[in-house]
């Protein structure tokens, strides 16, 4: 007589083999998650600037308008898909455009260059404008004075940095191994910190050096940089946290994607096999299959990050596709060697480093954009002083790597190397118009393809609606999907 667990495994025998049937007949594909991404479109040419008649921006470069610093902001505003005036001082500025204009951005090494009579800070006092100079070097102590330095005591190397809550997407963060330098300087006590340094002695509170501040000045406000942020691109979260700490509610577009890539993966035509049979007694085939990919899929899953490879291998062979279906059911994919070459990286390596967590960090607060590759030729035995580089050192660090830089950013989607250079073309297209109500924004989208994001940084409650989502990924900051040309997005006091 049959139990039931006879029959059970009968059933289940059964369906086994019907399974296999519909599989391998072509009557059930299985998915893996690989075929949702956009369809492809066209990059948008780079197109010659024209500066507009006037704009809620100004930026004053001075003397310097190639200068790193001058040529970052403008930059960065471009990103933003803010309209801006660059002019070499404020005698340059019609009257027009001073009253058209809220925000007035100074570039210039010496403020004093692009302020002859001190107007910026007559128009801040008396008009309610908002400075924000990004680079002080030191000069005129009198007019640094109006900036809130009450002493400038030389210049310091300092080991890190905090960034207060309200500056970044992310909240507090803070960088113990993060070394710069700093001009050493005391604060009047009108100002307030946004970002100071972080030392690993015990350091008095008062003698921490203030690295961004702000100081209410009359009717308007000031904002002082004594960091080397905007010297490269990095600053970019810093630089969209201080923009928005002057709106109640502030909108950019940002590109939603969170993506990793193992360049040269799969990729065992030229490792050194002699290598891979000593060290795991394995031949490159296997070593790759059986090693490094379970342990790479480990690390996205536990980051909540999708695994791109790009190969430069000419003769694909049955291992190679072997290892593209392992890559798919994680929903990963194998780019080839002459793709992928479009999404920004804003890290590179696989050693940790405060320094790259940084970067990343700023990048996903300002952009949306959090993205790394890895060399994985290190660990193949073509590549590197060390030939004998073994997979159990390297994992150890690219895992504490990986965990680093994406920790803090999984509000951004994770997405496949090549669905992260689609959203990018889209970001890179769109040009946003908004126009504030105290009930509802309309955002009108010129260059709209099927669907772009926007950042919104506000202390407003944000409602769902026709045309769009919304992600709620910060205290004061949320993620809208837009799938409209126009939508109205109602906003409500909390």
């Amino acid at each position: 007589m049959l139990k039931i667990s006879d029959y059970i495994a009968v059933t289940a025998g059964f369906f086994g083999i019907f399974l296999f049937y519909l599989i391998f007949s072509g009557n059930l594909a299985l998915d893996y998650g690989t075929d949702n991404s956009l369809p492809e479109i066209e990059q948008a040419p780079a197109a010659e600037r024209v500066e507009p008649q006037t704009a809620e921006y100004i930026v004053l470069h001075g003397n310097e308008m190639e200068s790193r610093i001058s040529i970052q902001v403008m930059q960065m505003l471009d990103g933003m898909k803010k309209t801006y005036i660059a002019k070499a001082d404020v005698s340059g500025i019609s009257r027009e455009q001073m009253d058209a204009a809220r925000v007035f951005i100074i570039t210039a090494q010496e403020p004093e260059q692009a302020d002859q009579g001190q107007e910026l800070l007559r128009l801040a006092q008396e008009e309610g404008k908002y400075l924000f100079y990004t680079c002080l070097l030191g000069g005129d102590t009198a007019y640094e004075r109006e900036l809130g330095i009450l002493e400038s005591r030389g210049v310091a190397q300092i080991d890190g940095m905090m960034i207060f809550e309200g500056l970044m997407v992310q909240g507090t963060v803070y960088y113990d191994d993060l070394p710069m330098e700093a001009r050493d300087i005391a604060l009047d006590s009108a100002c307030t910190k946004m970002i100071q340094e972080k030392s690993k002695t015990d350091k008095m509170q008062r003698l921490l050096i203030p690295l961004l501040w702000k100081k209410q000045y009359g009717s308007g406000r000031i904002y002082c940089c004594n960091g080397p942020f905007f010297s490269k691109d990095g600053g970019i979260g810093i630089f969209a946290g201080v923009l928005a700490d002057m709106e109640e509610t502030f909108l950019y577009p940002v590109v939603n994607a969170g993506a990793l890539l193992l360049d040269y993966y799969p990729d065992y035509e030229n490792s050194d096999r002699e290598m891979m049979q000593k060290l795991y007694s394995r031949d490159p085939v296997m070593f790759v299959r059986d090693i490094i990919w379970p342990a790479m899929d480990k690390m996205g899953y536990a980051e909540g990050v999708i695994i791109s490879g790009r190969s430069y291998m000419e003769n694909k062979n049955d291992d190679y596709y072997d290892i593209e279906t392992q890559m798919k059911r994680s929903r990963g994919i194998i780019l080839e060697k002459d793709r992928g070459g479009l999404l920004p990286v804003v890290c590179e390596g696989h050693m940790p480093g405060d320094g790259k967590r940084w970067r990343m960090e700023s990048f996903a607060s300002g952009m949306g954009l959090a993205s790394s590759c890895y060399d994985m030729r290190e660990i193949m035995g073509s590549k590197g002083e060390d030939p004998a580089y073994e997979w159990a050192a390297y994992s150890r660090e690219l895992s504490k790597n990986i965990h680093d830089i994406y920790r803090n950013n999984q509000f951004l989607e994770a997405v496949d190397w090549q669905e992260g250079e689609e959203r990018f073309k889209r970001y890179g297209k769109i040009q946003p118009v908004f126009t504030m109500g105290q009930e509802q924004i309309l955002i009108k989208a010129e260059g709209f393809v099927d669907v772009w994001y926007c950042m919104v940084r506000t202390d407003k409650e944000i409602h769902e609606g026709p045309g769009y989502g919304v992600q709620r990924i910060g205290k004061d900051a949320y993620l809208l999907e837009i799938t409209s040309s126009q939508v109205v997005v109602k906003i409500s006091e909390v």
